[in-house]
């Protein structure tokens, strides 16, 4: 099976601390549980440090160990999640998240030439 790890950073983030943080989660996680090859990222977004509690509680309620980054810089604080890799039917335990984009990626999917 892929092992898959799931990020959640808040929305309420400019998108290039969003980027920063979610690079920062990520090395934070592969550093405390490793990552094996080939595992697959999935990013969500919450929409702020409450969003990204909930997020670690349903981690944690699920049994899945769960790396939470602290950014003290401009204050912050808490700004990002990432899991351990997991597998298997678990990973269900976190499709109640939204995708990092969700709402702007449809307005992607138009082509070009078309106005929005």
């Amino acid at each position: 099976m892929t092992p898959y790890v799931y990020i959640a950073v808040r929305s309420d983030l400019t998108p290039v601390q969003q980027l920063v943080q979610v690079a920062h989660s990520t090395h934070e996680s592969g550093g405390q549980f490793g990552c094996p090859k080939h595992c697959h990222m999935v990013v969500f977004e919450v929409s702020d440090v409450g969003g990204l509690q909930k997020f670690c509680e349903v981690c944690g309620n699920s049994g899945i160990r769960y790396s939470l980054f602290y950014e003290p810089d401009n204050n912050l604080g808490y700004t990002a999640a990432c899991t351990e890799p997991i597998t298997g039917a678990i990973r269900s335990r976190l499709r109640r998240f939204q995708l990092l984009g969700g709402q702007i990626q449809s307005q992607q999917d138009k082509p070009c030439h078309q106005q929005a």
